[in-house]
């Protein structure tokens, strides 16, 4: 008979691996929403021009050559690639149903991949009028006054589901370095949390956002017909 500890031992040492990519690449993904939703959040003082100016500042670090591979796209990849194969190894042992931290990343994926498309991929090919690196909070502003109902849900669900996934993912990896200290990550005081950060940081972005969408637009025609 074979003996199945030495398979049993890659599937955990696997799984050990990335759980580390996942922890690693998490301090990356981190720190860009902090520089990227620093923009809308200020927009709650200056409206549209201090957002605009704090954007542009963050840029410096995330929309360079070397920031956007290494600091943001290749983070989030590794951290997407590790996420999905933990879970499908785990899926093989149990068919429950995914933790809030699994089922907030899933429909994440595809709302980021439109969110870049959007914002940076599409702006940034040759065709269009405007490159991604030029545009500021009135692309956001004219999405927000002409597809009011479309852009307000695109917009709430990306953060919403990004701030859950981030505060179930900081327990995670709390509890997992700092045992002795752990947070629970059932009852009340989870759901505590969770709506601390989304009536904190969501709520501030989010009326930065409105206080924006209440400005008078400032789009040129041809950018707007482009």
């Amino acid at each position: 008979m074979n003996d199945p500890r030495p398979y049993s031992t890659h599937i955990r040492t696997a799984r050990n691996v990335l759980t580390t990519i996942s922890h690693c690449s998490s301090p990356f993904i981190s720190t860009f929403l902090l520089i990227h939703l620093s923009a809308p959040a200020l927009a709650n003082l200056g409206g549209a021009d201090l957002g605009s100016s704090v954007m542009i500042l963050g840029r410096e670090y995330y929309q360079t050559p070397f920031g956007e591979a290494f600091l943001v796209l290749g983070p989030m990849a590794l951290h997407s690639f590790s996420g999905i194969a933990k879970r499908k190894g785990a899926e093989q042992k149990s068919r429950r149903w995914p933790s809030l931290l699994a089922s907030t990343a899933y429909p994440l994926i595809p709302l980021f991949t439109l969110h870049f498309m959007t914002h940076r991929g599409i702006p940034s090919s040759p065709s269009s009028p405007l490159h991604s690196s030029e545009l500021d909070f009135e692309f956001v502003k004219f999405h927000l006054q002409t597809y009011p109902k479309l852009s307000w849900f695109l917009y709430g669900s990306l953060l919403a589901l990004t701030l859950i996934h981030g505060v179930e993912g900081v327990v995670v990896v709390w509890n997992r370095y700092y045992p002795g200290l752990r947070l629970r990550q059932l009852g009340k005081a989870k759901w505590a949390r969770i709506a601390a950060v989304l009536t904190g940081i969501g709520g501030t972005v989010i009326s930065g956002l409105w206080f924006i969408s209440r400005e008078v637009p400032m789009v040129f025609p041809d950018m707007v017909s482009a």
